[in-house]
């Protein structure tokens, strides 16, 4: 899983021109950061982009490819946040 989500993050930044400035957290730097408690950047399966040209409409834009590519994304105030979709983990009971 983690890599097809580095090959998607590869595509994005080929593209838009972008950085990740963030990537793989520890427990004690995602707090640090005021990440969330299960924040999958502990995982390896979010980052945070920025990219070199900040146009008007750059951040969506990039929001936009990374969900066509399957990947959840989020415009922040100074970087996209885009992640890998948690796998389910199915219970079976029977």
């Amino acid at each position: 899983m983690i890599s097809e989500f580095a090959q998607k993050v590869m595509i994005l930044c080929g593209k838009h021109f972008c950085s990740v400035t963030s990537w793989v957290r520890t427990p004690r730097r995602n707090a640090a950061v005021s990440g969330h408690p299960e924040s999958v950047h502990q995982l390896g399966l979010a980052v945070d982009l920025v990219p070199d040209f900040d146009t008007p409409g750059k951040y969506a834009e990039i929001a936009r490819d990374a969900r066509r590519l399957g990947l959840v994304a989020q415009v922040e105030s100074d970087h996209v946040h885009v992640q890998a979709i948690p796998p389910m983990i199915v219970v079976d009971n029977g």
